[in-house]
């Protein structure tokens, strides 16, 4: 596994409504047994795109191991599973784990659950 929870790498996402691939800054959401069970890995796209910004989870520089940052924010509706052999960089960043799990909560909270 080359790759861990809370990477940025970058990779090709199916743009909705487009129907076209586009290469994109993704944070890989999942963890190590993920990966074992079946070589994928579960990442999140993270775009300039203003469009469905009730999905968006604004990006700081504090969340990041280093400098330059990935600019835009998190999609948190545009997640992908891809295998390792279609992620089409080295990591490029690392999210803080305390501001992982915040990214992992606003999916939950935008994208799983019911909104009454």
């Amino acid at each position: 596994m080359s790759f861990e929870k809370g990477d940025v790498i970058y990779l090709d996402f199916l743009i909705p409504r487009n129907s076209r691939f586009e290469n994109h800054p993704a944070l890989i959401i999942s963890n190590a047994n993920v990966f074992d069970a079946d070589e994928i890995y579960h990442c999140v796209m993270i775009t300039h795109s203003e469009l469905n910004s009730m999905f968006s989870f604004e990006l700081r520089d504090e969340m990041f191991n280093k400098y330059p940052i990935p600019e835009g924010s998190i999609k948190a509706h545009l997640i992908a599973y891809v295998q390792e052999r279609h992620i089409n960089s080295r990591v490029i960043n690392h999210m803080k784990k305390v501001y992982l799990d915040r990214v992992v909560d606003f999916i939950t909270d935008t994208v799983f659950k019911n909104w009454d």
